[in-house]
């Protein structure tokens, strides 16, 4: 048996007390270089010679036994929807129900700034915001949102005045 040095061992390291067998763990020296263990809310003093560590195997692992198990089939990650760089804010007159405009308004808009702030995470180029002809209040609010944003670079009203395209610049 080779002795220990005490200088090796790690903090929680297990050391068996040759003389009864007592399993603990190694919490440090003292300055009388003897091994300080721990044995649940006990701590003792111990010379080097009066120790041994503990070697803990581990476990033989059954492939054999494994393999016979029936393993289910993982389930398929569901993709993730690939990012469109157009977006139509119309509300569909089925989906109101009966939500008050202001709360279709809102709604609207809650939609174009998280497509926005997801184009601008994947660093897209370009997106197409489509808001309606109407009375050009969402227009109005889309383009004051876009206000908001340093990497907002161009915004031009296309289609006789029913989108807002945007371009986008990264420093």
């Amino acid at each position: 048996m080779t002795e220990i040095k005490l200088e090796e061992l790690w903090i929680g390291d297990k050391l068996r007390v040759i003389k009864n067998g007592r399993i603990g763990e190694f919490i440090g020296k003292d300055q009388h270089g003897h091994a300080k263990l721990r044995f649940g809310k006990e701590e003792g003093l111990f010379m080097v010679s009066e120790i041994e560590l503990v070697v803990e195997s581990e476990p033989e692992f059954d492939w054999a036994e494994w393999l016979d198990e029936k393993h289910p089939a993982q389930k398929k990650p569901k993709p993730l929807p690939k990012f469109s760089t157009e977006i139509d804010l119309h509300f569909d007159d089925g989906k109101k129900g009966s939500l008050l405009p202001e709360q279709v308004l809102d709604q609207q808009l809650d939609a174009c700034k998280l497509h926005i702030e997801m184009a601008i995470a994947k660093r897209i180029n370009r997106i197409v915001i489509i808001h309606g002809k109407g009375e050009g209040v969402l227009r109005h609010l889309v383009h004051q949102l876009l206000e908001n944003y340093t990497e907002v670079q161009w915004k031009m009203v296309i289609n006789q005045g029913g989108a807002t395209e945007v371009i986008f610049y990264y420093r």
